[in-house]
């Protein structure tokens, strides 16, 4: 079973939360309507359940605790 980095528990999850901010326009030109929007990702981050804290920002890096391959 994996052990989290921090806290040593034996886990089998991580919590993750990703937060992503969406922007855009919209207007009207010659009667018609156009809109224009972007996203962009502003953080990903996946905490132990146990103890609450982050212990991966990446995916990669995750997957690794989980596994019990992380040596970090």
């Amino acid at each position: 079973m994996a052990r989290c980095p921090n806290c040593k528990a034996e886990i089998d999850r991580l919590v993750f939360e990703e937060t992503k901010i969406y922007s855009g326009t919209i207007e009207v030109v010659n009667r018609q309507v156009s809109t224009d929007t972007e996203h962009s990702d502003t953080g990903t981050h996946f905490d132990c359940p146990r103890c609450n804290v982050e212990v991966a920002t990446e995916e990669t890096v995750a997957v690794s605790i989980l596994k019990g391959e992380y040596d970090g």
